[in-house]
């Protein structure tokens, strides 16, 4: 696996999306109203459906800005207007490009926690992204009972006390990203999927269902988003050149902008 490049960068990014490559996007939920205004324009009428039907405000905010997003990137590579894309959901809910857009051969991902979101961009290989907050809770040892394995609950255990909070959340990354990028959920694949848990080491996967061998194996990596989280990203086929982008920069001067 390449390594990946740990900066972010600023501005609207590459032109084009190309099979050697997978793009990872960096957008902060912490917006202004006129472009949170501008990507509900953007929604369709049962996503806008949606997210007034959440009682918190900042979950509406978190669902218009995120999906908002996805649409433009979407849009950019797909060649199309935001507006004009079209989802379809997967037997297992995973969001997809409905016919109409799938000659485009993109595939995506989204994932956000806290005040941060993640889109991830591919053409012609499945990929899973995820995000999480990281935060001390007691139900971190119920959850690892659950969905962790007894080889990784004990590699978490190996740790030293201070690093096992870290452990978890980078078992939890791993193990989540890749469930994604099969279109499962982790309630059916936890302990199907098994990753490495160690947050010092680089990502391994330990087992991955077997899947369609012609799209060559599967891809994990860490994502270095930022103090108090933990992020990772799977794809498959060859090792891919993954890039990183931070959107806010782009986002204020369309927001400025007004466009």
């Amino acid at each position: 696996m390449r390594d990946i490049d740990c900066h972010w960068q600023s501005g609207s990014g590459p032109a084009a999306l190309l099979e050697s490559e997978v793009h990872v996007w960096r957008l902060s939920l912490d917006q202004g109203p006129r472009l949170i205004r501008l990507f509900e324009e953007f929604l369709s009428s049962e996503e806008k459906r949606r997210a007034e039907g959440s009682f918190l405000e900042m979950k509406k905010t978190s669902f218009r800005l995120c999906r908002g997003f996805l649409r433009v990137l979407l849009g950019r590579f797909g060649g199309t207007a935001p507006e004009a894309i079209r989802f379809v959901k997967g037997e297992r809910g995973k969001l997809h490009l409905d016919a109409s857009f799938r000659r485009t051969g993109i595939e995506f991902n989204l994932s956000h926690s806290g005040d941060v979101a993640l889109v991830a961009l591919s053409k012609e290989r499945r990929l899973g992204v995820d995000v999480e907050q990281t935060r001390p809770t007691a139900a971190l040892d119920e959850i690892s009972q659950r969905l962790f394995s007894f080889v990784e609950r004990e590699e978490i255990g190996a740790l030293p006390e201070a690093e096992r909070i870290d452990g978890f959340y980078a078992c939890w990354t791993r193990k989540e990203s890749s469930i994604k990028a099969l279109g499962g959920s982790i309630a059916e694949l936890a302990l199907e999927v098994l990753v490495t848990a160690n947050p010092r080491e680089p990502a391994r996967l330990r087992r991955m269902p077997s899947t369609d061998s012609n799209a060559g194996p599967w891809q994990l990596q860490d994502l270095p988003v930022g103090e108090g989280y933990a992020a990772a990203l799977c794809y498959q086929g060859r090792s891919a050149e993954v890039s990183l982008w931070d959107a806010d920069a782009w986002l204020m001067s369309r927001d400025n902008a007004g466009t």
